[in-house]
């Protein structure tokens, strides 16, 4: 079975209050995009309980593969979904999963927690489907915040809680193309909050985000006009140092080459353009391409997850 993974941007991203789980409340508004990892699953003859995990760059730089190489096995959300999937249902059949990589790891991009949801609906699907659709949803939220949302089936959601509340949302956005913009290094979520906590103790003023009915409106206004913000991104761009002024210098060319909204992803490190249209995109994307390492996609308006 191959199953595309694709990965997602934060149109908006709300970082509220600290929990007495160690997580934070957020508000966030996800939409899939047309790029990300596929992944290879299969079965084998073996009754052994085995997972065996191969990953293959395809597209990665030298430095990001052989981080992602150097990685523990155990450590990787597809390898744990494979482990509390067994747990939860008893099955022992031997798994092959290969993972043919494309989302850089630290983007902001979920490609984990995609590549999770993808394995949970392949490994759920070669057993004979034994757990429910909340059933599996209980495990993506066991593995991460953002694992539900993928697992969802969805295209865009407004997200809640500590990620795990979804709201499906059905945005006009066939006719955007989106450029993503990778700045060369990657970004710790746990560093990232932690950045963001003591950055509000000093009192930095933050200016009010409109309410979820109005943010949810919004999407079927030009991008132009999208009320969204990233707490993350007003942090960094504030007090941030070298790695602010670089997100601001990516900010300030995706505006020059006629980006209609322009943001960052997650905790960062991915920034995107939206554009209106694919060929806007495309063009924007070969006088960036000189200086940042620069995708070239768009919204995903339907979603499959196998085939």
């Amino acid at each position: 079975m191959r199953i595309e993974a694709p990965c997602k941007v934060n149109l908006h991203l709300r970082i509220l209050e600290k929990r007495s789980d160690g997580f934070h409340n957020l508000e966030s508004v996800f939409a899939l995009l047309a790029f990300g990892d596929s992944l290879e699953v299969s079965v084998l003859s073996g009754k052994s309980g085995l997972t065996s995990l191969e990953m293959e760059p395809n597209g990665l730089s030298g430095s990001l593969w052989n981080e992602i190489a150097a990685f523990p096995q155990e450590q990787n959300l597809v390898y744990k979904a494979a482990s509390l999937f067994r747990e939860q249902t008893g099955f022992d059949g031997d798994l092959s999963v290969k993972i043919r990589k494309s989302v850089p790891p630290g983007s902001g991009l979920g490609g984990g927690s995609s590549d999770a949801a993808a394995a949970l609906f392949a490994f759920n699907s070669a057993a004979g489907k034994p757990l429910s659709a909340e059933r599996l949803l209980d495990i993506a939220r066991r593995l991460g915040s953002d694992v539900p949302f993928f697992l969802s089936g969805g295209t865009a959601a407004w997200v809640s809680g500590r990620g795990e509340l979804l709201q499906p949302l059905f945005p006009p956005f066939s006719e955007y193309g989106v450029l993503l913009v990778f700045p060369g290094f990657q970004s710790d979520t746990a560093r990232a909050y932690d950045f963001l906590d003591k950055n509000r103790e000093k009192g930095t003023d933050e200016t009010p985000a409109p309410g979820k009915d109005e943010l949810i409106a919004a999407l079927d206004k030009n991008p132009a006009r999208w009320p969204y913000k990233n707490d993350f991104l007003s942090a960094f761009l504030e007090n941030g140092g070298d790695r602010g002024a670089r997100y601001a210098s990516i900010l300030g060319g995706l505006e020059e080459s006629g980006a209609l909204f322009r943001g960052l992803s997650g905790s960062g490190s991915a920034c995107f353009g939206v554009y209106r249209s694919k060929k806007d995109a495309e063009r924007a994307k070969t006088g960036l391409e000189t200086k940042y390492c620069v995708q070239n996609t768009n919204f995903l308006a339907l979603r499959a997850f196998w085939h």
